[in-house]
């Protein structure tokens, strides 16, 4: 779970999209499980190795065939040799792991960015998670099995985690612990690893503290200033946190400012957590306590009982990682943010999504129309014939009726009687070329003609009017429309619109066929 979180917090960061986190890491589930670590298991008895085993001995030196033996590796499953030996390369560069969960991260941003741009502006663009999913199989991971069900399986695993972390989620809560909040900043502060000066990606974080006015004391950071204090501001700025992490470009005046919030901590041999903002003193003597005058900062990444694991801005002019012990020579003290107080005061009351607030959505779960799961997701052709055969039909099997489809197969399928009733009762025609295309994403046009069919037989609803300006008379989808609109079916996306070629959301699909049985005594 924690690396879970890690990834969507991470990917979501760097892409900001939410469809493209989630279509690019349900593709690294299918290769590896989220796990960094990972060895492709038909590999474990040929190279006699575990997981754990494998990288230790790459880490060790003991192993040293990681790029050429063709074995997957790794949240991306890497497999080419070239791939590999980079990915070593730059887990050596780093002084990390073959298997540490930030560096294949940082790696993997690395190489789509470098070598993979079509699929970084697929990512960016996305309006759907298929649509992300597919660039990334397609594009960048691209396994033998490309079929329509192995593209479709990625999918559903990148739509868990859209509707895990992005979705609306039912409830009153919208709650966040401590250590979720530190790992917020942490994940932030990771975000900008490799910006520098050099790249003049620095002036990034400069740009962001002088953004919000008033400035501290005024003054507007330059570009050719120390930033290792703007830059634990600006992540401050981007988290939301400034009420708990003071914003300051220079590191005196924020030590001064964590004492006033009660949040500094003297002791240079304190043990600190994630999160917490370490500083130094490079005129220190190492005898007691340091109380000198604050020269650097950073912010602490990882402490696993011995060494201190430090982002920091202006790091030999980048955004880099700093390795430091406990009361080593030069540290200064800690500004220790209230993350407890903070993460209390985000937890906000949100109102109920407006299915469940209707109970339709509970209704159609409760009738077998569907599971229940994933309401906000787009419904595929398939999963929306086989909900109104459930309502309309009572999951009944259409006897002596043939499947017409070329590509509703085999018999096992689970929407494969939900089609061949369809078919068989003029409710869906399929897509022409005698193909239903079960996998594709049905549209709000389509659906409310499938339902007016199995509802209302396809009969006009006589006098009524349609209140709908994107809804030509001379669409296939315009008797429906309107018989929908005048029984209460469906009421549009707005007062005037019903955006037809949209795509329609299981939700929206369920809270349709549930008005429409009622209409009909069903």
């Amino acid at each position: 779970m924690a690396n879970e979180q890690t990834i969507w917090s991470y990917l979501l960061g760097k892409i900001g999209n939410p469809h493209g986190a989630a279509g690019l890491m349900g593709n690294l589930y299918a290769e590896s499980g989220l796990s960094p670590v990972n060895l492709e298991n038909a590999y474990e008895r040929k190279l006699g190795y575990t997981d754990a085993t494998y990288t230790a001995a790459v880490d060790a030196g003991r192993y040293t065939e990681f790029a050429r033996d063709s074995a997957g590796y790794g949240l991306a499953q890497w497999t080419y040799h070239t791939r590999k030996a980079a990915l070593l390369a730059f887990a050596r560069s780093r002084g990390a792991s073959i298997g540490d969960l930030d560096m294949q991260l940082a790696f993997l941003w690395k190489e789509l960015t470098e070598s993979f741009p079509a699929v970084v502006k697929a990512l960016k663009t996305a309006q759907t998670v298929r649509a992300a999913s597919d660039a990334v199989m397609i594009q960048f991971e691209r396994p033998r099995d490309q079929s329509e069900a192995a593209l479709a399986r990625r999918a559903t695993y990148g739509q868990t985690y859209f509707d895990k972390y992005a979705g609306t989620q039912k409830g009153n809560g919208n709650s966040m612990n401590e250590s979720e909040a530190r790992e917020k900043l942490v994940t932030a502060a990771r975000g900008f690893i490799g910006y520098s000066e050099a790249s003049g990606k620095h002036r990034q974080i400069i740009d962001l503290y002088n953004s919000v006015k008033p400035l501290p004391r005024g003054y507007a950071v330059k570009y050719s200033d120390a930033w290792c204090a703007t830059f634990v501001s600006a992540l401050a700025i981007k988290c939301g946190m400034t009420g708990i992490i003071p914003r300051e470009c220079s590191c005196y005046y924020q030590v001064e400012a964590f004492k006033k919030l009660g949040a500094w901590e003297e002791r240079d041999d304190y043990k600190p957590k994630k999160g917490d903002v370490i500083y130094y003193d490079w005129q220190d003597t190492g005898a007691g306590d340091n109380t000198g005058t604050p020269d650097h900062v950073g912010v602490v990444e990882d402490f696993n009982g011995v060494t201190i694991t430090v982002i920091e801005g202006n790091y030999k002019d980048t955004v880099d990682r700093r390795y430091i012990t406990v009361n080593a020579k030069s540290i200064r003290g800690y500004g220790v943010p209230k993350y407890a107080a903070w993460a209390a005061q985000q937890q906000t009351q949100q109102p109920d999504p407006w299915y469940v607030k209707s109970g339709e959505w509970a209704a159609a779960q409760a009738a077998g129309i569907t599971d229940g799961t994933q309401p906000n997701r787009t419904a595929t052709r398939a999963e929306a014939v086989t909900m109104i055969w459930r309502a309309a039909a009572k999951a009944k099997k259409q006897e002596g009726a043939e499947n017409p489809f070329k590509d509703v197969a085999p018999s096992t399928v689970y929407y494969y009687d939900a089609v061949v009733w369809a078919a068989a009762n003029g409710v869906a025609f399929g897509v022409g070329d005698g193909m239903f295309q079960p996998q594709g994403e049905i549209t709000r046009g389509q659906i409310v003609t499938m339902i007016w069919r199995a509802f209302a037989k396809a009969k006009k609803q006589e006098g009524a009017k349609n209140p709908f300006k994107d809804v030509a008379a001379a669409a296939y989808y315009y008797d429906a429309v309107v018989w929908a609109a005048a029984n209460g079916i469906t009421s549009g996306t707005s007062k005037t619109t019903f955006s037809p070629d949209s795509k329609a959301t299981r939700a929206e699909i369920a809270a349709m066929i549930v008005r429409a049985a009622k209409k009909e005594g069903l």
